[in-house]
């Protein structure tokens, strides 16, 4: 199963950590995301963030992981918006409403991207020093009317305290979902198969067990993220190269 994400302004899925770490350490996050990356606009899919766990607390560092232009690329950047890394326009354009492993690498020194089992970015771009205290999905957790929301589908997230290497990415994009054995060093893990297809979001588990829930949160009306199997059902999917 997957989520089914939509770009309503304030509306992010969103939770605290256990164990989250200062960001100059190793990290590695990998996700699975069903999106349009060419709209031409700067879109925010998943992110880690400092700060109070409500939309009207600030973040002094962040990594924001998405299209920082809307041209195709697959970017990451800093809460304000520099950008830390990012692939050749037009990469991501192939993807287009299919699904795609999307991996973020700091190895402490670089950056890397990973499209798929595909490296497409690397940088040395330095960093604001800080620790991560939240994850979350849909948009930058400040809020506003330019929050980088979107319709998307997002599944099997995983938060890793370490860098993964090539080898390890490209055994995680061949199992296409979370059957991939890869365990050790793992800080928070999502694979949103709490109900059934249709059925609204209210808690994401933490598959790790470290409690790091992810909720609904936002501003308004109810959130209504839903799940959703056609695509992503039972941790499998059809993948694209």
């Amino acid at each position: 199963m997957a989520i089914q994400l939509t770009s309503s302004t304030d509306k992010h899925m969103y939770c605290t950590g256990v164990g989250f770490k200062t960001n100059t350490l190793p990290y590695s996050i990998t996700v699975w995301i069903n999106a349009v990356w060419n709209g031409a606009a700067r879109l925010s899919f998943v992110g880690m963030y400092d700060g109070t766990p409500t939309l009207t607390g600030t973040p002094t560092v962040g990594l924001q992981i998405g299209t920082s232009a809307g041209a195709g690329e697959v970017s990451c950047w800093t809460y304000g918006g520099a950008v830390l890394v990012t692939s050749a326009n037009g990469v991501m354009t192939a993807s287009n409403n299919t699904w795609v492993l999307v991996t973020y690498v700091w190895d402490g020194t670089n950056h890397y991207i990973y499209r798929n089992d595909t490296q497409v970015a690397t940088s040395t771009t330095a960093i604001v020093v800080g620790t991560f205290t939240q994850i979350y999905i849909n948009g930058y957790p400040p809020g506003g009317t330019t929050n980088e929301t979107s319709t998307f589908q997002v599944d099997s997230y995983t938060y890793y305290s370490r860098a993964l290497s090539p080898t390890e990415i490209q055994t995680i994009y061949n199992s296409a979902g979370a059957r991939n054995g890869l365990e050790y060093g793992q800080i928070a893990r999502y694979e949103f198969d709490e109900d059934a297809e249709g059925v609204t979001v209210s808690t994401c588990v933490d598959m790790t067990g470290n409690g790091s829930t992810l909720v609904p949160t936002g501003a308004g009306t109810p959130i209504t993220f839903t799940y959703i199997g056609t695509v992503a059902n039972q941790n499998t999917r059809t993948v694209i190269s």
